[in-house]
């Protein structure tokens, strides 16, 4: 019993720790993991780039704001992936 729960806490840890390092931060990423990212291909990754070219993005709504091609719902589900 004991060992059972030493690995459910250990896998619970792990993915903790998973959902942490898959974060992306847009306003450092470089193109190929913008473009990891599921719903971003090569066209929006570079208008992403592009964009903070001009200034760091300040928020979600910033990023809906300037980036054309990236609406409400894609920036939630972007944020929803990290």
């Amino acid at each position: 019993m004991l060992k059972k729960l030493a690995l459910l806490l250990a896998a619970l840890v792990m993915s903790i720790s998973a959902v942490f390092a898959a974060t992306v931060e847009v306003n450092t990423a470089d193109q190929a993991t913008l473009e990891a990212l599921s719903g971003l291909g090569p066209v929006k990754s570079k208008a992403i780039i592009d964009e903070r070219a001009k200034g760091p993005f300040k928020d979600a709504d910033d990023l809906v704001n300037r980036v054309k091609g990236l609406g409400v719902k894609s920036v939630t589900k972007l944020e929803a992936q990290g």
